[in-house]
């Protein structure tokens, strides 16, 4: 019984390690919300929001 857990908790584990890069292949575009902050200028650029 217990060397029937063991498989099954690493057939789950292996499942979610293997279907992580799947779903974060799908990934088209980044989107930053909030001010940006110019470090040549060291000032806040409010005027790309």
């Amino acid at each position: 019984m217990e060397k029937k857990i063991i498989k099954i908790m690493t057939i789950l584990a292996l499942s979610f390690v293997l279907a992580m890069p799947a779903t974060a292949a799908n990934v088209t575009k980044v989107e930053i919300h909030g001010v940006v902050f110019d470090e040549g200028s060291k000032v806040y650029n409010k005027t790309l929001l």
